[in-house]
Order: C-alpha cells, then sequence, then structure tokens
C-alpha cells in the first residue's frame, strides 16, 4: 500500500513507520524536516509545515495514497484544511486523538464524546486548551472528511525514546532522593506503550474500522503502583512531597480517576499487555 504519514519522525510515529516499512509498505513522510528520522532512501519525503496550507496543497498536488496516518492535527482549523487537501487524495483517514476529548473523570467510554453532534462557540488554538482543540478537531473532521476515518483516542504514552520526558521525570525523582507531589497517589490512569500504541495504529488502519476506539493497557493503573514499579528497579523509596511546587509537580498529577474503557479494542480483537509487564522494561531502558 501507499501510505503518508503526517508527523512520523520521532516517538511513535516514528515506530509506526517502522512497522510500516517492515510490513513492506510504500512510505511517504510529511515532515518540516527538523528532526533526523534515520529511515534514509527507505521512504520518500515532502518537506512542508503542514500548518502552512496553501504549500500543503501545492505539495501533495496530483499526488495520492491508500491511507493516511495523521498523528500531528491539535486544532479546528489544521483538521479542516486537511479534509480540504485531502479528501481526493486518499481511500482512508487514520487521526491520532486523545483521552483529553473527555471532559469528565472516572472510567471512559467511546460514547462519551461524540464529534458529530459536538458544538462550541470559540475556536480553540493548538497551543490552548490541548483537550478543548482535540475535541474540536475531531469534530471538523466529523463535518468535512468524506473519507472513512478512524478516531484513535490514545492516553498517556510511555517509551524509552518519549521526548516529553514525563515518564523519566518520576525515575529521575526516585533515583536522586528530590521530592515529588501527586494531588492523589490513588487515582487510577490509562497509560500505553509507545510500542503498543504504534501497533494498533498499524493494525486500526490497515482495516476497516471507522469511528472512534479507546486505545490503552486493558486495565488502568494507580499512581501509587507505578511509583512501586519505579521504586523497586531502583530499590529506593519516592520521597513524596507535602505541597506542591514547580519543581515537584508531578505532569500526572490529578485528583480523580481518569481512565478508558478498552471493550471496543477487545472486540476488534486487540487486547494489549498489562502495564505491569511492559512498565518495568522501559524503567530499565531509561536506566
Amino acid at each position: 500500500m501507499k501510505i503518508l504519514v503526517i508527523g512520523g519522525t520521532r516517538f511513535f510515529g516514528k515506530r509506526l513507520v517502522q512497522k510500516l516499512l517492515k510490513n513492506d509498505h510504500e512510505v511517504t513522510l510529511i515532515t518540516r524536516g527538523n528532526n533526523a528520522d534515520n529511515f534514509g532512501d527507505s521512504v520518500k519525503r515532502i518537506t512542508c509545515d503542514r500548518l502552512n496550507f496553501q504549500k500543503l496543497k501545492k505539495v501533495t498536488e496530483g499526488q495520492s495514497w491508500d491511507l493516511i496516518y495523521d498523528q500531528v492535527c491539535f486544532d479546528y482549523k489544521t483538521a479542516k484544511e486537511a479534509c480540504e487537501v485531502f479528501n481526493t487524495k486518499t481511500k482512508r483517514y487514520i487521526f491520532t486523538s486523545t483521552i483529553s476529548t473527555y471532559e469528565s473523570a472516572g472510567e471512559l467510554f467511546e460514547s462519551d464524546f461524540n464529534p458529530n453532534t459536538y458544538t462550541f462557540q470559540k475556536l480553540e488554538p493548538p497551543t490552548g486548551n490541548y483537550g478543548e482543540a482535540k475535541r474540536q478537531a475531531e469534530a471538523a473532521f466529523a463535518e468535512f472528511c468524506s473519507l472513512p476515518i478512524a478516531l484513535i483516542r490514545l492516553p498517556i504514552v510511555i517509551g524509552a525514546d518519549d521526548y516529553t520526558k514525563r515518564f523519566a521525570f518520576h525515575i529521575d525523582k526516585v533515583k536522586s532522593n528530590k521530592e515529588v507531589f501527586f494531588p492523589n497517589k490513588k487515582v487510577k490512569m490509562s497509560f500505553v506503550s509507545s510500542d503498543d500504541a504504534s501497533e494498533c495504529l498499524l493494525k486500526i488502519g490497515l482495516s476497516n474500522f471507522t469511528g472512534p476506539i479507546n486505545v490503552a493497557s486493558p486495565q488502568p493503573i494507580e499512581i501509587a503502583q507505578m511509583m512501586e514499579l519505579i521504586e523497586k528497579e531502583l530499590g529506593k523509596k519516592t520521597n513524596y512531597a507535602l505541597e506542591e511546587n514547580i519543581s515537584n509537580q508531578s505532569p500526572y498529577g490529578i485528583d480523580e480517576d481518569w481512565y478508558i474503557n478498552c471493550d471496543k479494542l477487545k472486540k476488534f480483537g486487540v487486547e494489549l499487555t498489562p502495564i505491569t509487564e511492559w512498565l518495568p522494561k522501559i524503567i530499565k531502558q531509561l536506566l
């Protein structure tokens, strides 16, 4: 298949490209050229900032693909423009969305957010409220995309190759015996490994699935249990702070449970590895 990946030069987007190449697909990347991808001549490249709408139209003119993965669309305007550019250039579209589209807490189901009926008064910029911007992006695809489209709703992705270093923050705190603050250590959260995220993107993309689908490890994990896994690998205890400040606040600091139900993913035929099995491996890699 001829496949276009927008955002395939780092983290789980890069892993996705590796898997596509391993499965003998012809891959083209749309990239700004800011990140070395190490794919050499095994991929084609279109150098373009996808936020430059006129250039995006120009550089993709006359081209077509069987499938497009959109990893870096973060707002309504960008999603609408993507539809205008690609509706006639592909047979299928995969949009990487997020758990943050859900406004509530607790256990979250795909039906808890319906982009087809979502309305709003003001456009949210990609640099603003992340969850709202992603909700509006999904709404734009629902309104303007004339293609079969799947919306992959991911939780926080963890991997040794994570450029955000959000998970590594916690390892560093325990390793150096520095304080880390959580509003509630008993909350349950969903996570997914970068390898599992890319594998699900691959499988869903190559299927006929359409609509939203939650993708995460099958069970959430308590923050306290996550820290215990780090402690076990380091042989040290977490120094929990009683008060929050700018240096000790965890990027995973939330007050209520926040996890996604993955029954639909299981019915699709995929049940991912439990986090208690893959997280210790990533901790070892980061150490």
